[in-house]
C-alpha cells in the first residue's frame, strides 16, 4: 500500500496564523484535512494566540483528533520535548490527552546526529 504522507511544521502553522489570521490558517489546514500527516517539531514553535490559545498547534490538533475519531484519518507527532510534562505545559492536559489518543508513543533514543557531523 502506498499513502500520501504530508508532513508540516508548527512553525508555518504560526506563519500562516501570523500572516493571514484565521481564515488563511484555516485554509492552510484544510489542505490536510483527509490525508495522513506527520506535524514535526512541535514544542518547537514560538507562541502565539489563536482564539485564545497559546498556539495554533492546538487548534490543528484538536481538529486532527476529531478527524481521527470520526474517520480515522492518521496524524503523526515528533518532538525533541523531554516528556509529556513539557508538553502538557506547552499545550495542556486536554490537547496532549487528545494526541496520546491518536498515537503511540515511540522514544528513540541516542545521539543528536546533528551535533555529531
Amino acid at each position: 500500500m502506498i499513502v500520501d504522507l504530508q508532513k508540516l511544521k508548527p512553525a508555518e502553522l504560526v506563519r500562516q496564523y501570523a500572516i493571514g489570521g484565521e481564515k488563511q490558517f484555516w485554509e492552510y489546514v484544510d489542505q490536510f484535512r483527509h490525508k495522513p500527516l506527520i506535524i514535526d517539531d512541535i514544542a518547537g514553535e514560538r507562541e502565539v494566540k489563536s482564539y485564545g490559545n497559546a498556539s495554533p498547534l492546538i487548534d490543528c490538533a484538536a481538529e486532527r483528533y476529531t478527524l481521527f475519531k470520526y474517520n480515522g484519518t492518521l496524524t503523526f507527532f515528533t518532538t525533541n520535548a523531554e516528556d509529556r510534562n513539557e508538553l502538557k505545559s506547552r499545550y495542556g492536559d486536554r490537547i496532549v490527552s487528545r494526541i496520546l489518543g491518536m498515537c503511540d508513543p515511540v522514544h528513540v533514543a541516542g545521539k543528536d546526529g546533528r551535533l555529531s557531523r
